[in-house]
């Protein structure tokens, strides 16, 4: 299992990104669906919480994990 994991992680194609916005996302999306079906107003605005906080940090995981490798590719081939 930690062979996959390292795989993924140092895979150029960023897969570890969407692992973490899934994992943080889909418990979200589910307090979120429970809030709204049981009409519970702070259940439900925990959930949407959840799955802007999951949004954001997946946004800046991809930054981060794919982005800076290519600029930092990039600024190599120039120099």
């Amino acid at each position: 299992m930690s062979d996959l994991l390292r795989r993924l992680h140092e895979d150029e194609g960023g897969h570890m990104t969407p692992l973490l916005t899934t994992v943080l996302g889909a418990p979200g999306v589910a307090v979120l669906t429970a809030g709204i079906v049981g009409d519970w107003d702070v259940v439900t605005i925990i959930g949407g919480a959840a799955v802007a906080v999951a949004l954001v940090i997946g946004g800046v995981f991809r930054h981060i994990e794919v982005d800076y490798d290519v600029m930092e590719r990039l600024s190599e081939l120039e120099g």
